[in-house]
């Protein structure tokens, strides 16, 4: 009884974490893409002798032939991720009963003609994120979906998968705060109004306080801190493509 206790603890420790990873990310993204967007505005501003040097350090793809050891220093802030190896042929049986049943729960042909849109949306989420754990050798996170469907779980080496995917995230969301996407998401407009002028200063672009108070006033298209349209159909696309 008590280990049971102690894998749902895990569990549901993992599931809060992962929420706050996939908001991590979300925010670095969000805070990349206004960056980007307020930088551009700076751009239209200087001189031709320092376009080049702007463009090498904020908007390098604009260079018909960039450095390829130049460090972009905003645009691809985050690390290129390699994708994971195959393994899983080599996964343990009770995992893969346990992915197999998952599947089968929440499968969307389930809940075709079910009247609740939120229940059918809840389960394709489930089966969406399972399938993604999986093919990314995210045991942790597979188990906390499989709990999800009320799947039984009582392999003893539960715990040190959900303990694994644990740390992992961890650190995760650490390299997210570290970026300067996500430090800009969370900054106050007041903040950044200064850290663009000393930034900028630094690296040898002048711009006065109005005009990058003026910049700030801008609004893009879509604000940050909402939202694109991802999320189940980004991960219904992708989910295509692999069987394609």
């Amino acid at each position: 009884m008590k280990k049971q206790e102690n894998l749902e603890i895990e569990i549901l420790r993992l599931k809060v974490l992962k929420s706050d990873l996939e908001a991590a990310e979300q925010q670095q993204k969000e805070g990349t893409t206004d960056l980007n967007f307020r930088l551009s505005f700076f751009r239209r501003k200087v001189s031709e002798s320092q376009l080049s040097k702007f463009d090498s350090m904020f908007f390098p793809h604009l260079n018909k032939q960039p450095r390829k050891n130049e460090e972009l220093k905003v645009l691809n802030d985050e690390d290129v991720k390699s994708s994971p190896k195959d393994t899983k042929n080599k996964k343990p049986k009770w995992l893969k009963k346990i992915y197999k049943e998952t599947v089968t729960r929440t499968h969307p042909d389930k809940f075709q003609n079910f009247d609740v849109e939120e229940i059918k949306k809840k389960y394709l989420k489930i089966y969406l994120d399972t399938i993604e754990s999986w093919n990314e050798n995210k045991d942790g996170y597979l188990l906390v979906c499989a709990a999800e469907a009320s799947v039984e779980i009582d392999h003893e080496d539960a715990i040190g998968m959900i303990e694994k995917d644990f740390n992992s995230a961890s650190k995760e969301i650490e390299h997210y705060k570290n970026l300067t996407g996500y430090q800009w998401f969370h900054l106050t407009e007041e903040v950044k109004a200064v850290f663009l002028e000393n930034y900028l200063k630094q690296l040898g672009f002048e711009f006065t306080k109005e005009k990058i108070k003026e910049v700030l006033r801008s609004v893009p298209n879509r604000k940050a801190g909402q939202k694109p349209k991802k999320g189940i159909a980004s991960k219904r696309r992708a989910l295509h493509a692999n069987k394609s």
